[in-house]
């Protein structure tokens, strides 16, 4: 019944195909008109929202009966990719627990959670799982973008940075550029030079390069956002085109990471914060003796004072889990947690936090990378090794260098 009472079920509504547009827009601006409303876990408006309320909502004013429950809510939509539904105004947004209305632009509009509210989110793809059109304003859905190919960068001993796409066996390319600080992500790729000038381009590797920013000491990217830190020790970043402006997240930062709509900060007094959502959210501390901070998917961590790792998974308030001791180096991905022991040893866990350690070096390692099914770890003497798929494959040796980095 929940999935016939969004079906498109009769002839007259099938025809009404060119006002589809129209009622799209009706929906989003619906949503929209509620921003700034307080977050209430089961509420439907007027006055407050959970996150699947404030669609309930909306499609109420329109006249479309719905269910007020997110699972059910996808599940009634026609599906599309979440790539699509990040490129499509009106699609649902959905992971587990939480869905949202695309705007098509690579915002949300949601309610977000008791501390946001109702605002803007990030559409990123690799937040959500999954996507769908509510068939009764059936938008188009945007075409399928073209796959990005898995990348690896390494900046070489003499700081030229290079690239590789494809299989772990492919030439490398030369980025034409020297620095201290190579990143790919997606289709970018940037190099930070030493005199802290940052370059990104984007699309094939012999894309022209963009001045981003100049005085950098360190960047990272992830999806459509780049954020930097710059001499004076303030974060800036930035989302959407590489011509966007930039937006200041804070002063007094040592570290900054990016991972969906999240962005987090690591301040000089070892007080680890982030903001989820759009690039104007409040801060919401975290921890406050860390000496790293690490995101993968809705996963946070942290390496503390003590040199402990913990992480923890879900919302920003929920509680930590020490996953090890003795902790150099931390990465995370939405499945996998990766580490590097201050004995040099690697190791990785698939699935839960509460899963076995696989070693993956016996010592020697001074950095280890984790993305989608890829392995990436540095040694003392420079070398490196990628493997793909298991932790039980073997090492597939690449060019030596300074750093390396994944995409």
């Amino acid at each position: 019944m929940i999935a016939a009472a969004l079906a498109l079920g009769t002839a007259s509504t099938q025809a009404a195909v060119a006002a589809v547009p129209a009622r799209a827009e009706q929906f989003v601006a619906l949503c929209e008109s509620q921003k700034g409303k307080e977050y209430v876990w089961g509420a439907a408006g007027p006055n407050s929202f959970d996150c699947s309320g404030l669609i309930y909502w909306a499609l109420a004013q329109m006249g479309i009966p719905s269910v007020h429950q997110s699972a059910s809510l996808i599940n009634a939509t026609s599906r599309i990719t979440t790539a699509q539904g990040a490129t499509t105004r009106g699609a649902l947004l959905y992971r587990p627990g939480h869905i949202a209305v695309s705007l098509g632009d690579g915002r949300t509009i949601e309610a977000m959670n008791p501390a946001n509210g109702v605002r803007y989110g990030s559409a990123t793809p690799s937040s959500w799982t999954a996507a769908g059109i509510i068939p009764q304003l059936a938008a188009a859905p945007a075409p399928n973008p073209p796959a990005v190919p898995p990348r690896i960068a390494v900046l070489g001993g003499d700081g030229q940075a290079v690239v590789k796409e494809g299989n772990l066996w492919e030439s490398w390319q030369n980025m034409g550029i020297a620095g201290k600080q190579v990143v790919v992500e997606g289709w970018r790729t940037g190099v930070l030079t030493t005199d802290g000038v940052l370059y990104v381009k984007e699309g094939a590797l012999n894309a022209q390069w963009s001045v981003l920013f100049r005085g950098a000491t360190s960047f990272t990217m992830s999806g459509q956002r780049v954020g930097v830190i710059d001499t004076a020790g303030t974060a800036w970043v930035k989302e959407g085109a590489l011509n966007a402006g930039w937006t200041n997240m804070s002063g007094a930062v040592t570290q900054i990471a990016l991972d969906g709509d999240r962005v987090a900060i690591l301040g000089s007094n070892g007080v680890a914060s982030i903001k989820e959502g759009n690039l104007l959210a409040d801060w919401v501390a975290q921890y406050n003796a860390a000496k790293s901070i690490a995101l993968g998917g809705t996963r946070i961590g942290v390496i503390t004072s003590t040199n402990a790792a913990l992480v923890k998974e879900g919302n920003l308030w929920e509680s930590w889990t020490e996953v090890a001791g003795d902790v150099a180096v931390l990465t995370l991905t939405p499945d996998r947690v990766g580490i590097v022991g201050r004995n040099g040893v690697a190791s990785i866990k698939e699935g839960g936090l509460s899963t076995g350690w696989l070693g993956q070096t016996p010592g020697n390692t001074t950095d280890i990378r984790l993305v989608r099914n890829r392995i990436g770890v540095r040694l003392t003497d420079g070398s490196i090794f990628v493997k793909e798929g298991t932790p039980y494959e073997a090492w597939v040796g690449q060019l030596a260098g300074k750093s390396v980095s994944l995409s």
